[in-house]
């Protein structure tokens, strides 16, 4: 992809971030625990040997795409009864996954509110979702012009994990302090500036 960015498009890819915005199944840690659950092979099995006890929030999107839920419960041989599958928009997911309203919901893993919600993410032990992890793009005259960038995204790879991301975004969603601020602070406290 790098090659073929940079012959076609004059594109220049810096290193990736070890990050992984990719899509999660959540549940409240207390939920999780009472169950036992902590894999999605765990899930399976749950939803299995008590069908209708739990119910799943999604949103539309992830419903229908064909890497999303009907895929997943291929993958992992389970299925939610119809009535048990709740669908409302992304930002409702979390908050109603804490409030109790559903019991499994899909999220995203560096989502600031995993952390503010008390909420786990049960491991994609099969290998199911994609991998999201980013990489900054720059126009080949950039790259050549300014080549510390090369080094400057390397040492940044190192340190940007998916947990550290989640408590970034925490510190912007929910203690609502300043982007800026945050990031500051953050790439002082790693070494970065």
């Amino acid at each position: 992809m790098k090659k073929a960015d940079l012959e076609r498009n004059g594109l220049v890819w810096l290193p990736m971030m070890p990050f992984n915005n990719t899509y999660c199944l959540m549940m409240t840690k207390a939920g999780a625990a009472e169950k036992g659950l902590k894999t999605l092979s765990d899930l399976s099995a749950y939803v299995k040997a008590n069908p209708g006890k739990i119910s799943f929030g999604t949103n539309e999107e992830f419903y229908a795409r064909p890497d999303g839920y009907k895929p997943l419960q291929k993958k992992y041989d389970f299925q939610f009864p119809d009535d048990k599958i709740i669908k409302m928009t992304p930002g409702l997911l979390y908050k109603a996954l804490k409030d109790g309203q559903v019991d499994v919901a899909m999220g995203f893993a560096t989502d600031g509110r995993i952390k503010g919600f008390d909420l786990v993410v049960l491991e994609d032990d099969q290998n199911y979702f994609p991998v999201y992890n980013p990489a900054p793009v720059v126009k080949k005259e950039i790259a050549a012009k300014y080549p510390e960038l090369e080094k400057i995204f390397s040492e940044l790879a190192l340190k940007l994990d998916t947990q550290t991301m989640t408590d970034l975004n925490y510190a912007v969603d929910g203690e609502h302090k300043n982007v800026k601020d945050v990031v500051a602070e953050w790439l002082k406290g790693a070494g970065l500036i």
